[in-house]
């Protein structure tokens, strides 16, 4: 599997590692890739980005994929990123979200990785 993640906007196509991507956000029918430095805009579907991703990326609500690496906190319906980016979510999803977080630390504390 690839490290980066390649998509193609307009102006050309990009590769963006997968350790720099902090979250994308879905807009319609358009991606908004969040990373440290930059947003990239793109047209794709859920469908199509979540097996270009490794096992570290987890889609948390309808409209996130979440990044477990840049995760800073997560509580009470809330997920905050290392950039600060707050993501709000019901408690159903929350709480499958917090699950699925509590697995993937327990991987990566065994070096599963």
């Amino acid at each position: 599997m690839h490290n980066s993640f390649v998509f193609k906007i307009s102006r050309g196509v990009y590769s963006v590692p997968f350790g720099e991507i902090i979250f994308m956000e879905k807009q319609k029918r358009q991606m908004l890739l969040h990373t440290k430095e930059k947003e990239h805009l793109f047209y794709a579907a859920f469908d199509e980005i979540m097996p270009r991703l490794d096992e570290r990326f987890m889609r948390c609500h309808r409209s996130y994929i979440i990044n477990m690496d840049h995760v800073r906190t997560m509580n009470r319906g809330r997920i905050v990123m290392s950039n600060g980016s707050v993501i709000m979510m019901g408690s159903k999803s929350f709480r499958r979200t917090l699950q699925g977080f509590e697995e993937y630390l327990r991987r990566n504390l065994n070096g599963q990785r």
